[in-house]
């Protein structure tokens, strides 16, 4: 399994990395600024609307959520 990240890819092997590095640019204070966090909200939205489906059969194989629900109670906002 892998994730893509601002152009990179991320396996599982690689979490160690990634959480030092997020919490390297927390310690930066860029994340205190408003229009900073309305940014990254507004790419979470297109994150989570770009993969519904990836994230409904996730959902129903894991939890064994139907789409219904799914939408429902994780992804329809």
């Amino acid at each position: 399994m892998s994730a893509t990240i601002e152009s990179q890819v991320y396996t599982a092997f690689d979490a160690a990395a990634v959480v030092q590095k997020q919490r390297d640019y927390f310690a930066t204070g860029k994340t205190k600024d408003v229009e900073f966090r309305i940014q990254q909200l507004k790419k979470l939205r297109q994150l989570v609307l770009d993969n519904e489906q990836n994230i409904m059969d996730a959902l129903k194989k894991d939890l064994n959520k139907s789409k219904m629900e799914a939408f429902g109670t994780e992804i329809g906002f």
